[in-house]
């Protein structure tokens, strides 16, 4: 059985293909149809071709293969394939000096390398997760189905603002870790 290797926030994509589900992950055909509209959405808020085909692949793993899922600090398998470099260096005009341009994907990849981004600490502690720990995506895909019913929210944002409001000390608690105090 494969591991993938994903920061905290990407388990947020098993919650919004659950909800798109409506909590029905045993019809094999409902599922892929969710994982290609989650995939298209990725698409449309500007990611590359490359990471949407890896994101399907890895949905398409957890979902209907099963598999490992490695909860990481730092890169994983979204964050080395260059999406946020190459989505940022996209906005920008090319005609800029590659000075600036170097500096940009500079700054963008820092959240790549970021072991203290709130959303990953957040997320984890909504699925209930460990990092650096590894878990059977069933187990993962069975607590997104738990967190879709509590929550009745329509995406993974959404939820991460609902536990800002439900847990407040907690939520500033990682986001002090993040800003380094």
């Amino acid at each position: 059985m494969e591991t993938i290797e994903l920061r905290g926030h990407h388990l947020g994509a098993i919650y919004d293909v659950v909800v798109m589900t409506n909590g029905n992950v045993e019809n094999e055909s409902h599922i892929q149809e969710s994982i290609t509209r989650f995939s298209n959405k990725v698409y449309e808020q500007g990611y590359p071709v490359f990471v949407v085909e890896k994101t399907n692949q890895w949905l398409t793993e957890a979902f209907l293969m099963g598999c490992q899922i490695k909860i990481v600090l730092g890169l994983d398998m979204i964050c080395a394939a260059g999406c946020i470099q190459d989505r940022e260096s996209r906005i920008f005009n090319r005609s800029l000096s590659g000075e600036i341009i170097e500096g940009i994907t500079h700054f963008t990849s820092s959240f790549c390398r970021n072991i203290k981004a709130t959303d990953d600490w957040v997320i984890g502690d909504l699925f209930g997760v460990v990092m650096e720990e590894t878990y059977d995506s069933g187990k993962i895909i069975e607590k997104a189905c738990i967190l879709m019913k509590e929550y009745r929210v329509e995406d993974w944002q959404a939820m991460m603002k609902c536990y800002k409001k439900q847990y407040p000390d907690k939520y500033w608690q990682f986001f002090w870790r993040d800003e380094g105090y």
